[in-house]
């Protein structure tokens, strides 16, 4: 959060200081959609038999934009963002030759953050640009999780029953979130703005913690207690188009 807080106080400095600035502070807002890209196999503790999957799905992101410029190429910008996103989260747990059992969860994020960083100008052509940005962010991020139940796949009929037992507790919210963003936009006309971008976390979505006891009641062997935890580092590519409101 301390670099956001310095990237603003910076940009507020540079409104107030008539040799650096170049112009007003530029204000515009987005709207679009992103894409969720979800790292669960090297954050999730799991034994043998079992397996932790996410499955990202299309959600929306908005963003006011201010943006100022320092120079004939680059400029500084503040962006406070709301992005919504939903995905189904599973564990799968087997017992070799015989059953496998998915327990499934609904999972809704809300995330709201605020980035700042810079851009840079490649190109230019009357009233078109293409362009590069780079930014910190810092997101506030709520979950909402829902469990969807538990399901049988059975690939021999060797015992006559099995059981499974789960027990989960969903990790608090909000959760502080650190990361970084970057992308390429194209001045369409002087007004509108398309970005395309990339957006990582560094630090990891805590979802939930869970134990498990699984068996067949025809094999004292296939008892098995499992204990673990469900986190994700998620990382996100969008499309956003932007409309200044002034010039």
């Amino acid at each position: 959060m301390k670099y956001i807080l310095t990237g603003i106080l910076f940009f507020l400095m540079l409104e107030g200081n008539g040799q650096t600035s170049t112009g007003l502070i530029r204000v515009g807002i987005s709207a679009g959609v992103n894409r969720q890209l979800l790292n669960t196999l090297n954050h999730a503790d799991y034994g043998e038999g079992e397996s932790l999957q996410g499955t990202g799905t299309v959600g929306f992101i908005g963003s006011i934009y201010g943006q100022k410029a320092l120079g004939n190429r680059t400029s500084l910008y503040v962006a406070p963002t709301f992005s919504y996103n939903h995905f189904d989260a599973a564990l799968i747990q087997t017992i070799p030759g015989y059953a496998e059992v998915r327990y499934g969860w609904l999972i809704k994020q809300y995330i709201y953050s605020a980035a700042v960083g810079a851009t840079y100008r490649l190109l230019a052509h009357k009233d078109k640009q293409l362009y590069l940005k780079a930014g910190l962010i810092n997101s506030l991020e709520y979950h909402n999780t829902r469990y969807t139940g538990v399901s049988f796949s059975f690939s021999s009929n060797r015992y006559n029953s099995i059981y499974t037992m789960m027990d989960y507790n969903t990790a608090p919210t909000p959760q502080w979130l650190s990361g970084a963003e970057a992308g390429l936009g194209l001045r369409l006309y002087d007004g509108v703005d398309l970005v395309v971008g990339y957006t990582h976390n560094f630090t990891s979505s805590r979802i939930l913690t869970y134990t498990t006891e699984l068996g067949s009641e025809q094999s004292a062997a296939d008892v098995r207690d499992t204990m673990g935890r469900f986190q994700t580092r998620n990382s996100y590519i969008s499309a956003q188009v932007t409309f200044w409101l002034n010039k």
